[in-house]
Order: C-alpha cells, then structure tokens, then sequence
C-alpha cells in the first residue's frame, strides 16, 4: 500500500518486468509469484538483467513502487498490459505498510531489507559488508545506506507509517 503526499522527483513508468516471466494472459500472470511480489509501496531496483526487481540493501537507483503490479480484476492493468510498472524515483513523502518493523518511530532511519525482507524497509541496519584477507575485492554495492526517515510511528495494530525516501 502507497499513499503518496508529496514527489520530489518524478514517477518513471518505464521500468520493464521481465518478459520471460509473462505469459500474456493477464489473468494467468497476475496470480504468478513473480508478478505478486511487486506490491505498491515496496522498494524496488533494476537488475542487472535490466528488469525491476525487489531492491536489496545495497542496490543503486532505488525507487518506490507506486501500484500493485497485478491490479485488481476490475482495474485496467497497465503493468501487465505494457510490462512495466512505475515506480517514484528521487524521493518522496508518502505512507507504506511495505515495513518490517511494527515499533517505528520517528526519525528512524530506514534501511532496504534484504533476503526474505527485500523490498521492504527496515529500522535494522543491515551489516556492513567485510573482506576476508586474501580474497578479491567483487563487492560493487553500496551496503547499508538510509534510504528514507520515518515520520510518524506504527504499531502492531496499523503498520503503516508515513516515510520520506530520499
């Protein structure tokens, strides 16, 4: 769930869904685990394959997904029809369940998740990524960085909690 209140940046609708993982057959792909993971209000990335994808702690070029990318039956389905879902990028103000925690207050900083958490936004930083002695240097993200403050406090009771992402 997303409920945007200000857009610093711009919302860019060009971000494709991987056409390997669509059949064509709306009703088919909207209940694909692939397709139902992207859920309005997550936080997403594109990969190297060049397809959005639920963004991890480290990812460059987050965004914040705006829609479901399934929809709902009675809805036109834009995602689906065009294989690309929008996402807000460069920042905004907004409240999302798309969140971890239920004990959020505010001024916590908000990490991107990672592992069974991606896409979702997280009080915990994630670890900060170490070199053993002797092994090559491969790591090319940027691990644990703030994406987004928190502005109000959530609950057990209502997760959601107002964000602004930079």
């Amino acid at each position: 769930m997303l409920k945007i209140h200000y857009i610093n940046g711009s919302i860019d609708g060009t971000i494709a869904l991987d056409p390997a993982q669509l059949t064509g057959d709306v009703n088919i792909d909207r209940s694909s685990a692939y397709v139902q993971q992207f859920v309005g209000g997550s936080v997403v990335a594109i990969g190297s394959d060049g397809y959005i994808k639920l963004a991890e702690d480290g990812d460059a070029g987050v965004g914040v997904l705006v829609n479901d990318v399934a929809g709902y039956s009675f809805e036109n389905t834009p995602a689906l029809a065009s294989g690309k879902a929008p996402a807000i990028i460069g920042g905004c103000v907004a409240d999302t369940d798309r969140v971890k925690e239920t004990d959020i207050v505010p001024g916590d900083l908000l990490y991107v998740g990672t592992g069974s958490d991606a896409g979702l936004l997280t009080k915990v930083k994630p670890q900060e990524l170490t070199l053993v002695e002797g092994t090559p240097n491969t790591v090319d993200k940027y691990a644990s960085e703030a994406v987004a403050v928190a502005r109000t406090a959530n609950s057990v009771a209502d997760k959601t909690v107002t964000v602004q992402v930079f």
